[in-house]
């Protein structure tokens, strides 16, 4: 039997939320547990259900798209988190990369492209549509942390080791040393005190 991957979708308008469950739940390998239509119920829905990937829209009554993806990073095993949205200017991708997002697609974007985003994201790879792509491309600052960065980085706050974060997230420690050297060099640091102060000074760490 397939299994499953369960996904936690979210978005304000009824009519664009219900034809996502419905494209998503039409494909075997997907299972919508849950939806909202803000960013506050997405936080609970994903505590309740631990999805494998969340797929949400970037601007929502209340707590934001990118407000709600920051504090989803923060959750143990925290799902990867597509961005589905209307959106694609420089600041609105680089918003929900920096919050911890692992995809970013445009609405437009064709049933295939989003069902394989959502496979992606849940592996813990990133998924971006050629436009958004290009779009990062021209803005130079753009050095964002992805979910399991943002872990690694929390983890590493606690003062954990590689092989205790590996322990942590159920990941080899040489992964682990893999994603300690990618923070470093997206956040411009050098050693994990530096990484941990950069993180709080980015807000990406409370």
């Amino acid at each position: 039997m397939i299994q499953q991957l369960r996904v936690v979708v979210a978005d304000d308008h009824p009519v664009i939320l219900g034809g996502l469950v419905a494209m998503l739940e039409g494909e075997s390998s997907i299972r919508v547990v849950a939806t909202a239509a803000d960013g506050a119920t997405l936080v609970r829905r994903v505590r309740e259900h631990a999805p494998d990937a969340v797929v949400t829209d970037l601007r929502m009554p209340g707590t934001s798209g990118a407000n709600a993806i920051r504090q989803i990073g923060r959750l143990p095993d925290a799902p990867g988190v597509l961005v589905l949205t209307t959106y694609d200017s420089p600041g609105d991708v680089l918003s929900a990369f920096e919050a911890g997002a692992s995809g970013y697609l445009l609405k437009a974007a064709q049933p295939r492209e989003i069902l394989s985003a959502v496979h992606a994201v849940a592996r813990g790879e990133r998924a971006v549509s050629p436009g958004v792509a290009k779009r990062l491309a021209e803005t130079d600052d753009y050095q964002a942390l992805t979910a399991r960065e943002l872990q690694v980085l929390q983890l590493m706050r606690s003062g954990g080791t590689n092989a205790a974060i590996g322990a942590e997230l159920g990941i080899g420690a040489a992964t682990v040393k893999t994603y300690v050297q990618r923070i470093f060099d997206k956040l411009k640091v050098r050693d994990r005190t530096s990484a941990v102060a950069e993180g709080i000074r980015q807000g990406l760490l409370l």
